[in-house]
């Protein structure tokens, strides 16, 4: 059951699918005519990958759309890379998120285009379910599991940056980490 944790750890929260992610919403909220998906059934099930992925296509051609930004980054593959990923050492200084507090450092180093936070606060996934137990009792699978009892919990904070200031980044999170969430 660990290793599964682990799996959909690296699967579903991979840095790469994230900042996808981030992108696709991005682009999304400049596309979609109120910003957002409709809530009601006919007009939001009218709207599939299809469409979605065809827009983001046309739309990378076109330097002029205000969403071209956008779409160049999942078309062409010049998503931002991570530049910094939350340690449990990094809440020693009282800051509970602390990627949220250098995102906030780095947008007004670098401009609030330039910089991507990403956080999932920490969610334990080990799922209780009823196990019929061989004389016919049934208890919860966590409370018979010390394995799924004890599953890590999964979170995500990280920070991350268009590829062109990468370097920089990089250097200014080193110069400046400790100082901005009173690590040292």
């Amino acid at each position: 059951m660990i290793a599964r944790h682990f799996m959909y750890k690296q699967v579903y929260l991979h840095p790469i699918r994230r900042v996808y992610d981030i992108h696709l919403k991005d682009f999304l909220q400049g596309w979609l005519a109120t910003g957002r998906f409709s809530t009601r059934l006919e007009k939001h099930l009218a709207i599939s990958d299809v469409e979605v992925l065809s827009a983001i296509r046309k739309i990378s051609f076109k330097p002029k759309s205000p969403q071209n930004e956008f779409a160049r980054r999942i078309q062409f593959r010049e998503h931002f890379r991570r530049f910094y990923e939350a340690s449990p050492m990094d809440r020693e200084g009282g800051k509970l998120i602390p990627g949220k507090i250098l995102a906030e450092a780095a947008e007004q180093e670098f401009g609030k285009d330039a910089i991507r936070h990403d956080y999932i606060p920490p969610k334990t996934p080990a799922p209780d379910f009823p196990v019929r137990r061989y004389d016919g009792k049934v208890e919860s699978s966590l409370k018979l599991s010390q394995v799924l009892a004890r599953m890590p919990a999964i979170e995500v904070d990280s920070i991350y940056c268009d590829k062109s200031i990468y370097e920089d980044t990089i250097e200014w999170r080193d110069r400046n980490k400790d100082l901005i969430l009173g690590l040292g």
